[in-house]
């Protein structure tokens, strides 16, 4: 199975599994002779990629290119793995896996030395827009001889999670307005900025509350995320802005005050519960006497 995340349009998160329960899924094996092959597993009740080499062999043993990369993002490479019953007739041997994401080496030399899964795991930063990914059998030495004898499955490549929402093309994304953000408008930012989100602010009432909500999927349960936003102050008189930022209706932190004609990054963290959660960007301010702020650049990155 091969997933992106089509839940959020605006998002270039990648997360493609192949568990061999309906083929290949992109993955080639080399031409050499007594090739992998996908079997049952009745005990697990599931398919995986049997490596039926019967003999020794140095090199790369299954590969996939992937496209559409973004240079510069960290990658996720990550399969289970085991050792199957010895084959009949050939030495006791530990068969030995590398995983390669072009020349940068992702996962290092495993022998597998266990009939249990075990999951292995590495990260690679994309350099180019396209990358072949190879799983690499390495004859170490007489006891690591590079048979096959071994099964794989789950083989995962995912980017790090990090949703950007940099309001360039004048609207909000996958983030709603409210009646707290009733007054907002797109402006030039200045410098490198380009257009934000701007809150002016008028007369008392709905100037406070939830003025950016947004409904989060494709989070990964326990794992850590940072949410951030710029923000500047744009008038310095009156009443100074107070914000927030908030996951399922509590605070993340402190709040901020953004400062005068000056952007900074505001950044707090929270442990996903679930695939989906809830965030807004809060005021605390009701009043319109000052209160007047500009927002820009709110991402979602999943902390290494």
């Amino acid at each position: 199975m091969s997933t992106t995340d089509t839940t959020n349009p605006q998002s270039s998160n990648l997360n493609d599994l192949t568990d061999f329960e309906s083929g290949m899924n992109g993955w080639t094996l080399p031409d050499y002779a007594n090739r992998s092959i996908i079997v049952d597993l009745p005990q697990d009740g599931t398919k995986a990629l049997f490596g039926n080499s019967t003999t020794a062999f140095n090199g790369a043993v299954l590969t996939k290119q992937l496209d559409n990369l973004v240079i510069g993002r960290i990658y996720r490479v990550s399969y289970r793995g085991k050792k199957s019953a010895n084959i009949p007739g050939l030495p006791q041997n530990i068969p030995c896996l590398q995983v390669t994401a072009g020349n940068a080496v992702v996962i290092q030399p495993v022998p597998f030395q266990h009939h249990h899964w075990i999951t292995y795991e590495g990260t690679f930063i994309a350099t180019s827009n396209t990358v072949m990914i190879e799983f690499v059998s390495v004859v170490e030495s007489d006891a690591f001889r590079g048979f096959g004898n071994y099964h794989l499955d789950d083989i995962r490549v995912s980017s790090f999670f990090d949703d950007l929402t940099d309001f360039n093309d004048s609207t909000t994304g996958q983030w709603r307005t409210t009646n707290a953000s009733a007054t907002a408008r797109f402006v030039n930012g200045g410098g490198d900025h380009g257009m934000v989100f701007q809150l002016p602010t008028y007369g008392q009432d709905g100037n406070h509350g939830d003025v950016l909500i947004r409904t989060l999927w494709g989070l990964t349960p326990g794992t850590t995320y940072s949410l951030s936003v710029e923000a500047r102050r744009d008038i310095g008189r009156y009443e100074a802005p107070s914000l927030s930022l908030v996951m399922n209706g509590m605070e993340l932190g402190g709040r901020f005050s953004p400062e005068l004609d000056t952007w900074n990054v505001y950044l707090r963290t929270f442990v996903a519960t679930r695939e989906q959660e809830s965030l807004a960007i809060r005021s605390h301010v009701a009043t319109g006497s000052g209160n007047d702020y500009s927002l820009d650049n709110v991402r979602i990155l999943e902390m290494p």
